[in-house]
């Protein structure tokens, strides 16, 4: 990609997008998460088993399909079928807390099925047409109108790479200078759909001991990344309104 490419695409300060979805106090969330934690592991039929299953994930974290599976696979870092309580915190901080450069490699590896360190268009369709070919705004589905507009976004994301698959660093300089799309779709689906609101972690800290005050979140160093696809993100504001919730 050259400067001239870099310098006509429209740039959107994406920490100021996601403000009102992240979590400032990660100390305070860690809390929560290991709370959790504990609770969604007593609902186990396998007894034996500390941790939490798929299907006691998948009834936390309202998700469709393939995406709850993709969340989950990522958050499995050792594979072992259950969500352990260090990969449980670190899963649900890195997604919440983290800024761009870990949250970018957090989406890669949702998009990477095979672990091969490579994501190919297939990939990227089988994922978002999970999250956009659905009208109904309030699940958060509306971000494409049509397989064709889906494929004419791939096609964009792709039209400088050789070959059919992309490395993350490839990926993230996508983002970047080229469009966003791929990356902030599962990203803002996942947050739309967090298990929590701001509340409920205001109402947790002030609940439990020992936990620092909830802090004002601090001002984050301005975020570029490539302006996502018009008709894609039509209800930037609506979601932006939900996130304070």
């Amino acid at each position: 990609m050259n400067s001239k490419d870099i310098e006509k695409t429209e740039k959107i300060d994406l920490e100021q997008l996601i403000s009102s979805f992240k979590v400032s106090n990660k100390e305070t969330f860690k809390s929560y998460l290991k709370d959790i934690w504990n609770d969604l592991t007593q609902r186990n039929n396998e007894k034996h088993v500390s941790g939490i299953s798929k299907i006691t994930f998948s009834s936390y974290y309202n998700l469709p399909g393939i995406i709850n599976d993709r969340l989950f696979n990522v958050i499995d870092s050792n594979k072992s079928g259950y969500l352990e309580l260090g990969e449980f915190i670190i899963g649900m901080s890195t997604l919440f807390c983290e800024d761009f450069d870990v949250t970018s490699r957090f989406i890669f590896n949702f998009y990477d099925f095979d672990k091969d360190g490579e994501i190919s268009k297939e990939d990227i369709r089988i994922v978002l047409s999970y999250v956009s070919l659905s009208q109904d705004i309030h699940n958060y589905k509306d971000r494409v109108n049509s397989q064709e507009e889906l494929h004419s976004i791939i096609e964009t994301c792709f039209v400088k790479i050789d070959g059919e698959k992309m490395e993350y660093q490839e990926f993230k300089r996508i983002i970047e200078n080229k469009n966003s799309d791929i990356y902030l779709m599962i990203l803002l689906f996942l947050y739309e759909k967090r298990p929590f609101t701001k509340a409920t972690l205001l109402t947790y800290n002030k609940q439990s001991d020992n936990i620092s005050p909830i802090q004002s979140p601090p001002h984050s160093p301005i975020k570029l990344v490539a302006s996502p696809t018009k008709n894609s993100f039509p209800h930037i504001i609506f979601l932006k309104e939900k996130g304070k919730e």
